[in-house]
């Protein structure tokens, strides 16, 4: 469970510099930090499967340990809920700002192809055609 708690610590962490890269300029940074967080998931996921069977078994032991053993347990089950949360939360800022993101591409695109129509517009044909004539022979 400690092991899970510092995934979802490290999760929190890798979408919080997501989400800060998605809102300025991501470069070549972003790649490798979505791979990483990729490995992470997938990592969760396995540890999720290994530590399904002490969750059964949880239900029929639970009083069958210390009170102070208990409130550990509990206590990292608290703190992991916590971090769910947050990483919930997380994901949701970062779909936002990928969004966002994505709609400052389109516009910025959007510009571009209109100043190429704007630039067409100074040339007529014969100006166009012209340009790579040799004028001299």
């Amino acid at each position: 469970m400690k092991e899970q708690l510092e995934a979802y610590r490290k999760l929190r962490d890798l979408s919080q510099e997501e989400i800060s890269l998605l809102e300025e300029d991501p470069d070549q940074r972003l790649g490798p930090l979505l791979a990483e967080k990729r490995d992470l998931l997938d990592n969760l996921e396995g540890l999720d499967r290994e530590e399904e069977p002490l969750r059964t078994a949880w239900k029929e032991n639970r009083d069958k340990i210390s009170p102070a053993e208990s409130e550990r347990i509990m206590k990292l089950s608290r703190s992991m809920a916590e971090l769910l949360e947050e990483n919930l939360n997380l994901q949701r800022k970062g779909e936002e700002a990928a969004r966002d993101r994505s709609v400052r591409i389109q516009r910025e695109l959007a510009s571009l192809a209109h100043g190429k129509n704007a630039n067409r517009g100074y040339y007529t044909e014969v100006d166009r055609r012209s340009r790579f004539i040799d004028r001299n022979g």
